[in-house]
């Protein structure tokens, strides 16, 4: 839920580009709160030219996050979608 207020919901869009299990926060009665927000990229809706246009891509000049976590998008320069943070949440599922 998080990561898709972050993607879709926000005034600006977040692409949040370190998830990985200790940036993953539980609070007592064990509900996840997306933490560390350090590497994050903001993108403004509709932004031309490096933000998010209907297919969801941004330009990022350089790779961020941890690896093992980080999307194989980031190690070959590929341009970068909110795909990302959901790869490094499936390496978090499979940790």
């Amino acid at each position: 839920m998080g990561l898709a207020y972050l993607h879709e919901e926000c005034l600006e869009w977040v692409l949040h580009c370190d998830v990985k299990p200790q940036n993953i926060l539980l609070d007592e009665e064990y509900r996840p709160t997306l933490a560390d927000f350090g590497m994050s990229k903001l993108i403004e809706r509709g932004a031309r030219g490096g933000g998010f246009s209907r297919c969801g891509k941004c330009e990022v000049s350089m790779a961020r996050g941890t690896r093992g976590y980080m999307t194989s998008e980031w190690m070959v320069n590929q341009e970068i979608t909110v795909k990302a943070d959901v790869d490094s949440f499936g390496m978090v599922l499979r940790a």
